[in-house]
């Protein structure tokens, strides 16, 4: 009972500090400033943590003893950081002062009580991070602590053949890169008030964790769905420039399934963890979309899934955005140790203490063919896409071989032109320069490119496709001839 009124109190002080500061706001007509944002943002984070507490506590939760004390050790720690008074046996997890090693597993123990000090371990801070995200739903492989270099063989699929009974067989060339992570930091303030570190010690450590992984999630989720790259700091997701790559004036039921077959052709294996990705929106059209074009009872998407595929959701792919993906090829790591700075300072004006944390993530495609975009197209505008936007080709010297391109346009007013560029393009040829479009303005095409190398050597050359008023695609070409 007397948890339940001190927890209502302090809900009370922070409705009534709403209040105050609409009241200012409303009389003042101004806009919040930064440091009303910041606590602002504080408070509401906090308030939330209240009544998850509260609802628990009504609904008969009893905190275990291990969690009681955990919360106890770490509002201890936080407590002597802030007074410069730190616990005995604490002294390994901190540096300077005020920065909190968190580390992999518990291996500090109080000897008094034989319980874990330590109350926060990077384990408990990714598993239920990688369990509520989606990018753990989909089937993306997420490792943490990681030292060194995550290096990660990437095997181009291969393919038996058959032969005499006495025939020798030839070598089957496997294709191998390294791909090596190159961890980018990330950081995270999250402001706490410092009523709620003075009047609720088990709290203090839900508030924080609670934080720390609601900004991890909406990171590293924007990072691996966006289709654009994030920040010219971070690496790519895994449809910043996928492999195959559509566009379309309204998706259909044969759209999606091309999406996915054009996937699949590449040689990637499915291990149950491929799916589709898209907005709410979209998921909504698609539940609405019959996939007979002349009407029916039968939707693209239904029960979740399209062509018995499973549908997730994520605003951060955008709209009229529809992604397809193996998801076991997405890699997500996290490396070396967290360090969590307590800054009493900062915030001191305002009553706050903010948790400033720092570590290190890398995110990466091990195959990037092993993922495909549809994009609707802007209403009236001219589109262009190509499948794949990259090729190799490997030959002899004097040895044509070839590959082809799938090229597809929307809202066309002219054909799209197909034109070869780059210091060894004369090596390389393409079968058409130019694609016509229908009378809908559409393309829908297969392109051939050619590569007859005279010598042995590395050629790279560039396809450019383009038409009036569309934005024009690169697709790059290497040759190899050994």
């Amino acid at each position: 009972m007397k948890k339940k009124i001190e927890i209502r109190k302090r809900i009370a002080e922070i409705n009534a500090r709403f209040t105050a500061l609409a009241d200012s706001l409303e009389s003042e007509k101004r806009g919040l400033t930064p440091e009303e944002i910041e606590e602002k943002r504080a408070l509401t984070s906090e308030k939330e943590i209240l009544e998850l507490r509260y609802q628990q506590i009504e609904n008969g939760w009893v905190p275990s003893q291990e969690v009681e004390n955990r919360g106890v050790a770490f509002a201890g720690l936080i407590h002597g950081i802030i007074n410069r008074n730190l616990p005995a046996g604490y002294e390994k997890l901190v540096q300077s002062e005020k920065e909190i090693i968190i580390p992999a597993t518990r291996s500090y123990q109080d000897v008094a009580s034989s319980g874990a000090i330590i109350p926060l371990t990077i384990g408990e801070i990714i598993e239920p991070l990688e369990k509520g995200m989606i990018l753990s739903a989909v089937g993306a492989k997420m490792q943490y602590g990681l030292t060194g270099d995550w290096v990660f063989p990437v095997v181009a699929g291969i393919e038996a053949t058959i032969e005499g009974e006495n025939t020798e067989v030839s070598d089957t060339t496997i294709d191998i890169t390294s791909i090596k992570p190159q961890p980018k930091r990330v950081a995270l303030s999250i402001p706490v008030s410092n009523s709620a570190i003075d009047q609720s010690n088990g709290l203090l450590l839900d508030i924080v964790n609670k934080q720390i992984q609601m900004g991890l999630a909406r990171l590293l989720n924007k990072w691996m769905f966006a289709p654009e790259k994030i920040s010219v700091k971070a690496s790519d997701g895994c449809f910043v420039a996928p492999k195959s790559s559509m566009v379309t004036t309204a998706y259909s039921y044969k759209d999606v399934v091309a999406l996915k077959g054009r996937v699949m052709k590449k040689g990637v294996i499915p291990d149950g963890t491929a799916a589709y990705v898209c907005s709410a929106s979209t998921y909504a059209d698609l539940e609405a979309t019959p996939r007979n074009a002349n009407g029916g009872d039968r939707m693209i998407l239904e029960d979740g899934k399209i062509n018995g595929y499973p549908v997730f959701v994520t605003e951060y792919v955008g709209e009229g955005v529809l992604g397809f993906g193996i998801f076991s090829y997405e890699m997500v790591g996290q490396f070396g140790q967290m360090r969590l700075i307590v800054d009493p300072y900062t915030g001191s004006k305002k009553n706050l203490t903010y948790f400033v944390l720092n570590t290190n993530f890398d995110m990466l495609s091990l195959r990037a063919e092993a993922f495909g975009i549809c994009k609707l197209a802007v209403s009236g505008t001219p589109t262009i896409a190509s499948d794949p936007t990259s090729v190799e080709l490997k030959s002899a010297a004097s040895v044509a071989v070839k590959t082809k391109i799938n090229v597809t346009g929307v809202n066309l007013t002219a054909a799209v032109g197909a034109a070869l560029s780059g210091t060894n393009s004369a090596l390389f040829a393409v079968s058409a320069a130019t694609i016509a479009k229908d009378s809908n303005g559409a393309v829908n095409a297969e392109l051939e490119i050619t590569y007859t190398p005279a010598a042995v050597g590395n050629h790279v050359a560039v396809l450019t496709l383009s038409s009036t008023g569309a934005t024009s695609v690169v697709v790059n070409i290497a040759g190899v001839c050994k």
